[in-house]
């Protein structure tokens, strides 16, 4: 019998307590004890020790299925708030059929009836043996009800957010994404999906894709993910909660190799870490634009050459004079790059880089 709608917000928690569960070893063998019948191995005898005690089909993970699919958390017991543990009984006989099913110690009609009903429908069980010999052994069930009040939505009152808002995350995609060259080796265009939990300290979990591109663009954008630092976790009531979020990533045609050929992309001696280093030493914010109280990104495009060197370094995106000429002039700073390669060979290649600006 299978569940209905009102029965499947009741847990059934199923606890396994025979008589005595593992048979009894001693140096020398004795006879179980027996409820009825003589102890000296007559078939008609009852035990409750045996050295192989009698199991469900399938043994006990299969008994607790078998009970939480079938039993259904009378609607009486539902309405009254009625819950508590039935302990029932039962002899499992030698060809593994079940007999004389009883309630040792009930809670209440509903619960006992609907625990009688269960273990009376249940199919044959495997015997218990002694000495090697099949036996009727008399098995203790108790069958715990316990009533699970329906979850609450919660409601999120502030949904969660990357340090800095909406804008730093951008500038933050967009700087990683710069600096992963499998990201624009590529002929497609098109937008990833990714699905992440922001947990109660903001950490992120469970990652993955929900809109995919290919497989070697959605390991990008999953990267990019998994190095985002902590977020500020949802507020639910007050306090901290669990959300989920699903970021875009929007992935365009690649920047053009000198002869549109596939290759790898310029870098910073030293890598991204490096390139972060020497940015944050050597941006200076102007006082102009910190009297005004602006912040933002400028987005910056520059040629790296052959020889690693920076050349045509423009403003593709600005905030103000002022910063646009502060984030120029950090670049020309910069040492020389690893140039692009093709087929062995270092090629020109176009590079976009973003410098955030942001009030302290």
């Amino acid at each position: 019998m299978k569940q209905s709608g009102l029965s499947r917000l009741m847990s059934l928690f199923v606890v396994l307590i025979p008589s005595v569960m593992m048979a009894q070893v001693t140096d020398e063998p004795s006879a179980p004890e027996a409820v009825s019948g003589s102890a000296d191995g007559n078939p008609a005898a009852v035990f409750t020790i045996v050295d192989q005690m009698p199991q469900f089909p399938g043994g006990e993970a299969a008994l607790y299925k078998y009970l939480n699919d079938e039993i259904l958390f009378p609607k009486q017991a539902t309405e009254a708030g009625v819950g508590g543990t039935v302990y029932t009984t039962f002899v499992v006989q030698e060809d593994g059929s079940l007999k004389d099913h009883k309630i040792l110690r009930g809670v209440n009609e509903w619960l006992d009836a609907e625990a009688l009903r269960v273990i009376t429908a249940m199919p044959r069980w495997e015997p218990g043996k002694y000495q090697g010999r099949l036996c009727c052994v008399q098995f203790n069930l108790p069958i715990k009800f316990t009533i699970v009040q329906p979850r609450k939505e919660l409601v999120i009152k502030s949904p969660p957010s990357f340090p800095g808002g909406d804008l730093a995350m951008k500038d933050f995609i967009g700087l990683k994404l710069s600096l992963k060259s499998n990201a624009f080796v590529f002929d497609q265009e098109g937008t990833v999906v990714i699905s992440f939990v922001v947990e109660l300290d903001g950490s992120l979990s469970d990652a993955k894709v929900m809109q995919s591109l290919r497989e070697d663009v959605d390991s990008v954008a999953l990267g990019i993910v998994r190095s985002m630092p902590n977020w500020k976790p949802a507020i639910c009531q007050e306090s901290p909660c669990r959300a989920q979020f699903e970021v875009p990533f929007s992935f365009g045609a690649p920047p053009q190799l000198t002869d549109t050929a596939d290759g790898t992309m310029p870098s910073f001696p030293g890598g991204e870490g490096e390139l972060f280093t020497f940015m944050g030493k050597n941006t200076i914010y102007p006082m102009s634009a910190a009297d005004d109280g602006i912040s933002g990104t400028v987005y910056l495009t520059f040629q790296v050459d052959t020889d690693g060197s920076l050349k045509n370094i423009r403003v593709s995106q600005g905030v103000r004079e002022d910063l646009d000429n502060a984030a120029i002039k950090m670049v020309n700073k910069m040492p020389l790059w690893i140039p692009a390669m093709k087929d062995g060979q270092p090629v020109q290649m176009q590079y976009e880089l973003p410098v955030r600006f942001t009030m302290r």
